[in-house]
């Protein structure tokens, strides 16, 4: 028999990873693929939250009272945008296209909402364990610091882009 306290601590280091893995995910490239730049992304990020929704919700089947969403101000907020991108979807011209989103910028709503699950998971699970969120928000700013600094590299000539890509286009 598993004990549950050590089977939630393990829950609990397997989300932290995730959700690093999700951050993470904004450095990955790669060259063979139809958009390098954005299904390299969207893909492992999409899956990785997933998995953490699901390690969210196993969770939440072990003490509910602990792990569920705060309803916070913030949480509020982003709950109503989301609600209002749904309701946009259900009632734009193409609706296939605001549900789903196409492969060159992956932005329908069903790529928004695994934003919103990772938003949500990573909130419920850590709400009180203020380590783990300034190892998260760390790991971040970390990401988004070396994303920063490729486009230089790129420009600089240091990496090589992809082929097809060019930097004289602007976007």
């Amino acid at each position: 028999m598993i004990n549950s306290a050590k089977l939630e601590n393990n829950l609990r280091k397997i989300a932290f990873w995730l959700g690093a893995l999700c951050l993470l995910s904004v450095l990955l490239i790669l060259p063979n693929i139809l958009r390098p730049f954005i299904l390299a992304k969207m893909l492992p990020f999409q899956t990785f939250s997933l998995f953490l929704t699901a390690v969210w919700i196993i969770l939440m089947i072990l003490d509910f009272k602990k792990y569920r969403p705060r309803f916070n101000w913030l949480t509020i907020a982003v709950t109503i945008f989301y609600i209002i991108i749904l309701l946009s979807s259900i009632f734009s011209l193409v609706p296939y296209r605001s549900f789903w989103g196409n492969a060159e910028r992956m932005e329908g709503f069903i790529s928004l909402l695994h934003f919103y699950l990772f938003f949500l998971s990573l909130s419920s699970i850590f709400y009180s364990d203020k380590e783990s969120i300034r190892k998260l928000v760390f790991t971040s700013i970390s990401v988004n610091f070396l994303a920063a600094i490729f486009p230089i590299l790129e420009f600089l000539k240091i990496i090589p882009l992809p082929s097809g890509e060019n930097l004289t286009r602007p976007g």
